[in-house]
């Protein structure tokens, strides 16, 4: 399946006069639009796998997996790097790409956050996909150790930037990215990662520029917010606004966000599909795209035979 980079920018005004990357799967069916949209310190290359699969499975018209503000290749260019900066800017995105058709949003994390707030909103998608959303803890089930050490850390106020700093622009990346792996529960002894030296390219990227770090820091307090802080009664709200149909993904190897979370969701919406994977970690769609796209590609056609016989 061809991938194709797209830059919409200065010559869309319609996507806030600034440039924002993209990677573009065409399709050839009359399914859906589909965007894809990563999480926390992720990118395009989260979808790499996944998205020519779901174009063939599901007839899809198109999928795109834009690099949210700060991450990837899309620059912050004077934008804040929050929840709400990133809404606006997949919302505007889709207003430039979507052309009239129905779109199918797939989250991960921070984007499955940002899919949630997005399909709150009447009338903006077909379906939503959550693929272990960021999304409120329940009380007194946190992250792990490891994982809470490194949010903290990035929350911190005044030592949360340098210490981003520090952890993204020393060391190899090789080593950084079996460790972002590890930490997302992928074995990088165990996986053969076709994209491999198209991550370590753009770790080595990042590290030249100077929001990085910021970005990193900006968007984990602000995602916290929504999880376990103030902004949490919104991300509730949205919950309860979301129509069906949704598809929620959760592995319960994730270290990152607690399964309970997902659980917590499903038992409020519990017309929403779940799929629960034991052995699978937070970023599924990576590791094991196989198995995420029967999940999506069986809920999607059940969805549809559901909206045929009630229409």
């Amino acid at each position: 399946m061809e991938r194709r980079w797209v830059v919409l920018g200065p010559g869309h005004p319609d996507v806030a006069g600034h440039p924002v990357h993209a990677a573009h799967w065409p399709g050839r069916g009359d399914g859906p639009t589909l965007l894809l949209v990563h999480g926390l310190a992720g990118s395009h290359l989260h979808w790499a796998t996944l998205a020519p699969e779901l174009v063939r499975r599901l007839g899809a018209a198109a999928a795109w997996a834009p690099d949210l503000a700060g991450f990837g290749h899309t620059r912050p260019v004077g934008r804040r790097v929050d929840v709400g900066v990133d809404l606006a800017l997949i919302e505007a995105f889709l207003d430039a790409v979507a052309d009239g058709r129905q779109v199918l949003v797939v989250g991960n994390s921070l984007g499955g956050l940002l899919a949630l707030l997005h399909a709150a909103r009447p009338g903006w998608t077909a379906g939503v996909v959550l693929i272990a959303p960021a999304s409120p803890i329940p009380p007194g089930r946190l992250p792990d150790r490891e994982v809470a050490a490194q949010l903290g850390a990035a929350a911190t106020p005044l030592l949360g930037r340098p210490l981003v700093a520090r952890w993204v622009t020393r060391g190899e990346a090789a080593k950084l990215l079996d460790a972002s792996h590890r930490l997302c529960g992928i074995d990088p002894a165990a996986f053969d990662d076709p994209y491999r030296e198209e991550r370590l390219a753009l770790i080595e990227a990042r590290r030249a520029l100077p929001h990085t770090a910021t970005a990193v820091v900006d968007a984990t307090r602000s995602t916290l917010a929504h999880v376990v802080g103030p902004r949490r009664l919104r991300t509730w709200r949205a919950l309860e606004a979301v129509p069906d149909p949704v598809l929620l993904i959760h592995g319960g190897q994730d270290r990152l966000l607690p399964v309970e979370a997902s659980l917590r969701l499903a038992a409020r919406r519990p017309t929403w599909t779940l799929r629960l994977h034991p052995p699978l970690g937070h970023t599924p769609m990576i590791d094991r795209p196989d198995v995420i796209a029967d999940d999506i590609t069986s809920w999607w056609e059940a969805s549809r035979a559901g909206r045929a016989r009630t229409a």
